[in-house]
């Protein structure tokens, strides 16, 4: 059984591809695309295949969440294409991979730096959403296109509830010192009774004000 592995969790938005070919041939002729994010886990995620856009310019506008592990220093987005060959009645069909992209975790943390894991760079805060551009390159090495994405990183549900317990508590403290100090000021008053001067003190002393 695999331990509990904290992570972080991520938004990416898989948006379009330019100049992507297979075989010489721009994607979306005679083969379909589609995108898989890798985290540095046993898990992956992928979109669909790219329904819209040009030949070699495929549209997913896609939105993944995606665990990201603390430990992780990268993440990788690689297109893929399903391509057929045959006629109708004998036609297969095979994965080919057009491309991968591989991002630094700082680059969308938004950190100073390179890091591993808690405390290292500077984390911005949750919701902020980075738009990039990244050139594929195949598994040779040479460049095939670009890929368009954006990232964000989003809380999750048991760190808001921590925060409002955490927001609450505070509120609750502040809400019990309130109330001493307002008993230790009428502690120093004669029996907790509030002296003060009456509206008419002036005028029963003949001082016109």
């Amino acid at each position: 059984m695999q331990a509990n592995i904290r992570t972080r969790t991520l938004e990416i938005t898989v948006i379009s591809g330019e100049n992507l070919y297979v075989d010489g041939n721009p994607v979306g002729e005679s083969a379909a695309a589609s995108v898989v994010v890798r985290t540095e886990s046993l898990k992956c995620w992928s979109t669909k295949t790219a329904a819209k856009g040009g030949l070699g310019y495929p549209l997913w506008d896609e939105k993944l969440v995606v665990e990201m592990p603390l430990h992780a220093r990268s993440i990788t987005l690689e297109v893929q294409c399903r391509t057929s060959k045959g006629g109708s009645s004998g036609s297969s069909s095979s994965v080919r991979s057009i491309g991968v992209a591989r991002i630094g975790v700082w680059d969308i943390l938004g950190g100073e730096g390179e890091g591993e894991g808690e405390g290292k760079g500077t984390l911005q805060k949750e919701g902020w959403l980075h738009v990039m551009s990244y050139r594929l390159r195949n598994w040779e090495g040479r460049r095939n296109g670009v890929l368009n994405f954006s990232a964000r990183v989003v809380k999750k549900k048991e760190e808001e509830e921590e925060e409002e317990e955490e927001e609450e508590e505070k509120n609750n403290m502040m809400d019990h010192h309130h109330h001493h100090e307002m008993k230790g000021l009428n502690d120093n008053n004669d029996g907790g009774v509030v002296l003060g001067v009456p509206v008419w003190w002036n005028n029963h002393l003949g001082i016109h004000v």
